[in-house]
């Protein structure tokens, strides 16, 4: 009897020893990627937060693209504006189609939800471009509506010339911080050259020290130190004018 009692009291001691060593402890969460690893920061903004975070977000869009309904209306039966490139390493090139591509998407708010527009963009990026340049293009798409949230905060200006040159010197500098130099002069380059001369001839209007014929002057020189293609796109927007 006593023996069977110490075998009984050695066996529960057993099973107990098991149940408390053998059962695996809660697991260890991954440990997050250094962001400083990848090639192009990303910035996560918006809604889309709540996505995870880094590449997983281009591929958590480029896998709700392949879900995705009929494009809107207001797209149908045109083309997506910019044609993406690579250089011979196979990173994209950075010019102004990549903005181009962007916005061509972003067009579609209204008619259907960011999360869908950014599964449509992320699925062009993917047909597009090979897999390296793809991420590279979603980094800069993300740091491109981080600046487009920070600017939309800014404040009106009141019109005046230098308010405006101060309005614009403000988002010049967003756009460097945001987007870096090389991408905020592909970006933004053309239009910032517009918007300073548009400025400028304001201010020469305004300017109740200049006779008629030294403003005439003035605003021929603003004209003619405009970049050829700006030159040109002045000279067909006066042509109906002067028709």
């Amino acid at each position: 009897m006593e023996k069977r009692y110490l075998v009984g009291v050695v066996l529960l001691v057993l099973m107990a020893a098991l149940l408390i060593w053998g059962l695996p402890g809660p697991s260890e969460p991954d440990s997050p990627e250094d962001p400083s690893t990848g090639s192009v920061s990303t910035t996560a903004t918006g809604p889309a937060a709540s996505v995870p975070a880094d590449t997983t977000r281009y591929d958590h869009y480029r896998q709700r693209a392949t879900e995705l309904g009929p494009i809107p209306a207001s797209l149908s039966g045109t083309r997506v504006d910019g044609n993406l490139q690579v250089n011979a390493s196979g990173d994209l090139l950075i010019n102004p189609a990549i903005r181009q591509v962007f916005d061509y998407f972003l067009t579609g708010l209204g008619e259907e939800s960011l999360e869908d527009i950014q599964a449509r963009l992320a699925g062009h990026l993917a047909e597009e471009l090979p897999p390296q340049a793809a991420q590279q293009a979603w980094a800069l798409y993300e740091q491109y509506m981080g600046l487009r949230e920070a600017m939309e905060q800014l404040p009106e200006h009141d019109g005046s010339v230098a308010a405006m040159r101060q309005a614009i010197t403000q988002r010049h500098d967003m756009q460097q911080a945001y987007l870096g130099p090389e991408v905020a002069d592909a970006f933004y380059g053309l239009d910032m050259t517009y918007d300073r001369y548009m400025i400028e001839q304001q201010a020469v209007r305004e300017n109740d020290n200049l006779t008629a014929v030294e403003r005439d002057q003035q605003l021929a020189a603003l004209e003619q130190n405009l970049p050829a293609g700006l030159q040109q796109m002045l000279n067909e927007t006066r042509a109906p004018i002067r028709l």
